[in-house]
């Protein structure tokens, strides 16, 4: 189960402490001019804060209407419209450049990157582990190889796995599209910015992965629609047996030296570190900056995984040749 952005742990807690205690100081010295509050007081209101702060994330609120329906179901009424109301207001005044009590400008942007990001992280390698499972655990070849049920042969078997193979490759063209298209533009759109240099590093060739996946898949498809109805099933190994002999699959080896290189890493980090860089991606859209600090590195590993899972496929394909399931060249 997804655990929620933890305020207080040891590795958080130093990027929030402190940060309402000045505010606190100023609302205090407003509304009681003549009273005075202790440093630990603060801190403890501060800490008050961020429990109701943390009250309101755990529900990963996407929209404003996400955040006022938490707060109704968080504070009690009336203190539930009050809070509304003032969060209205504090916008209002923003808007007109008037200055606010509260570090906004510090809070959002911790927000966003600490706890919004942290739950979009979570996501991701739990989404990341499902697709682990799918290499790691031998479902495929358990499907094929286990007890065939009394109306089932090898021949259903393999074409059932000729099927799933083809979807599953119609899903990795669609990441590498959105490779493509949602990162790697915006750095080919501002040679002000990257370099060929920076281009060439960061993705590798993965114009050449996208045109093999679209070479392979379209071999895929093609023959399993001209296969003749007398052939129990469509030979889609030899597809892979051409491609091999052609030495195309040699684009995936450069991909994995290069993206699991340690200079891709330096040279990421250090492109991200530049405050026009970071600048930019901000400007494209809310949080793309952070999508692309931390989700574009693991989608790059995509292809790596992706070619492991082609020898498995192909291991998968000969023993139920080696079985008998199915005759002939595959």
């Amino acid at each position: 189960m997804q655990q929620p952005y933890d305020f207080f742990s040891e590795e958080n807690s130093p990027k929030w402490r402190g940060l309402f205690v000045p505010a606190l100081r100023k609302v205090q010295r407003q509304v009681h001019p003549t009273l005075s509050a202790k440093e630990d007081a603060l801190f403890y209101i501060e800490e008050l804060i961020l429990q109701l702060l943390n009250m309101l994330c755990v529900a990963q609120p996407r929209t404003v209407q996400d955040v006022e329906e938490r707060v109704q179901k968080t504070f009690p009424h009336p203190i539930d419209k009050w809070a509304i109301a003032d969060a209205q207001s504090a916008i209002e005044k923003r808007r007109r450049r008037n200055p606010l009590l509260l570090p906004v400008d510090k809070i959002h942007p911790l927000l966003k990157v600490e706890v919004c990001f942290d739950h979009m992280l979570i996501s991701a390698k739990q989404n990341w582990e499902v697709l682990m499972d799918m290499f790691d655990q031998d479902d495929i070849g358990l499907s094929c190889l286990g007890d065939d049920g009394p109306n089932t042969t090898g021949e259903q078997h393999y074409y059932d796995l000729v099927k799933a193979e083809i979807a599953e490759e119609r899903q990795y063209l669609r990441e590498l599209n959105l490779i493509l298209k949602v990162f790697r533009e915006p750095f080919t759109s501002n040679n002000k910015l990257f370099t060929a240099c920076d281009i060439e590093i960061i993705f590798s060739n993965i114009l050449d992965i996208h045109e093999l996946t679209v070479k392979i898949l379209g071999l895929m498809e093609d023959t399993v629609e001209m296969t003749d109805e007398s052939s129990p099933h469509p030979f889609v190994g030899s597809c892979f047996e051409d491609l091999a002999e052609e030495q195309v699959f040699d684009p995936y080896e450069v991909c994995a030296q290069d993206i699991l290189s340690p200079q891709f890493h330096e040279h990421f980090n250090n492109l991200m570190s530049r405050s026009p860089v970071a600048f930019y991606f901000q400007s494209i859209a809310e949080g793309f900056k952070e999508a692309v600090q931390y989700v574009l590195p693991q989608l790059l590993l995509v292809p790596i995984y992706h070619c492991l899972h082609y020898f498995e496929l192909l291991q998968v394909v000969q023993v139920l040749r080696l079985k008998g399931a199915v005759k002939g060249t595959l």
